[in-house]
């Protein structure tokens, strides 16, 4: 499933413990908590696994001593952001439920949103889609009510991503095109360029290939305006994939190399594998027998590395 996307209500953490952090005033600590908290966002997928379980034992012990609820359940939603992180799914979870039970034995809702989504997320990446869709549109009731368009468009991705999991892609479809609608109306980000590809995607599995290639070449299109990397790269191997598909070789092979480019830059490892894939298949397609041997070969080799 490609462009589930992550919102948490939080920036996180500073590495560095500041001179405040051994002082008993409350409010001071709840200072060094905020900066804690404050940073962590940035470092996470950038330290080492002991670094992260060093700074969630500061987050959970500094949120404990304080005992205040509200940073309890910051907190615990940061915790199961990194857990996230480094695929301890069940740990995040864990964190993830603790911050809705704080949340709902203390009436405070204004962190709901985010918690919801986030469990969505957890759920989504071990395939349990029926959960995930269940508090992706518990995020969405809260988003509208809310009137939060940002919030809105990615709970309507987010979830549209489940229900075409589920196979119930008519609801995916209206759920993608209304998040593209808001995603419009706030500027053409990243987020609607993966709207883009994400509604591409539906069109190419119901086989509609005419509608599939036009999101695909409009997500192409938005990513070099804003030069994003990771969207062109993405767009790319669509796009190569599609014209693959049809016998259009020439101009899969014009995609397929920006694609491996691309997520070589970004050492994304899966969709390297995805691309050398696909670079077998058009290879073959165009009769480069050991082109394809050689591509193919490189797919397997990285795909036993990331194991």
């Amino acid at each position: 499933m490609r462009n589930l996307l992550g919102f948490s209500f939080l920036s996180l953490l500073l590495w560095c413990c500041s001179s405040d952090y051994g002082r008993k005033n409350p409010e001071s600590e709840k200072v060094v908590l905020d900066s804690l908290m404050l940073d962590a966002k940035s470092q996470l997928g950038r330290m080492e696994f002991e670094e992260a379980v060093v700074a969630l034992d500061n987050i959970l012990g500094l949120s404990e001593r304080i005992n205040d609820p509200d940073y309890k359940i910051r907190a615990h939603n940061i915790s199961g952001s990194i857990y996230s992180t480094y695929n301890l799914h069940d740990e995040a979870l864990e964190n993830y439920f603790q911050s809705l039970e704080i949340s709902e034995r203390e009436k405070i809702d204004k962190y709901l949103n985010s918690i919801y989504n986030n469990i969505g997320i957890s759920y989504a990446i071990n395939a349990s889609m029926e959960q995930a869709a269940d508090y992706f549109g518990r995020a969405l009731e809260i988003s509208r009510a809310r009137n939060d368009s940002v919030r809105t468009a990615l709970n309507l991705t987010n979830l549209s991503n489940c229900l075409n999991e589920l196979g119930l892609r008519d609801s995916s479809l209206i759920c993608l095109k209304e998040s593209l609608k808001l995603y419009g109306k706030l500027g053409k980000s990243i987020g609607y360029l993966a709207t883009l590809n994400n509604i591409g995607n539906v069109f190419d599995q119901i086989c509609v290939r005419d509608s599939a290639l036009f999101y695909y070449h409009e997500s192409y299109k938005g990513a070099g305006v804003k030069e994003d990397p990771k969207s062109i790269s993405v767009a790319s191997l669509n796009l190569a994939q599609m014209y693959s598909q049809s016998g259009d070789f020439e101009k899969a092979l014009s995609y397929i190399d920006k694609s491996i480019d691309g997520f070589t830059m970004l050492k994304d490892g899966d969709n390297l594998v995805s691309s050398y894939k696909a670079a077998s298949e058009i290879a073959l397609g165009k009769g480069e027998n050991q082109a394809s041997v050689n591509f193919l070969n490189e797919a397997l080799n990285l795909q036993d590395s990331l194991t």
